[in-house]
């Protein structure tokens, strides 16, 4: 299973590719920071389920 780091690049790069794609200021920040946020908690949500999984 791919690590906390690749979820949470992959989320980096849908909210940035997003940005580019649909470029309208304000909401274009606000879903970019807000893609970028969802993407870092559930790497962290599946990094904490495999280590419970290992165990």
């Amino acid at each position: 299973m791919p690590n906390e780091k690749s979820y949470y690049m992959g989320g980096v790069m849908l909210s940035c590719g997003y940005s580019v794609l649909y470029a309208q200021a304000i909401q274009t920040i606000v879903l970019a920071v807000l893609g970028t946020l969802v993407s870092y908690l559930v790497s962290r949500l599946m990094k904490r389920w495999d280590e419970r999984k290992e165990k």
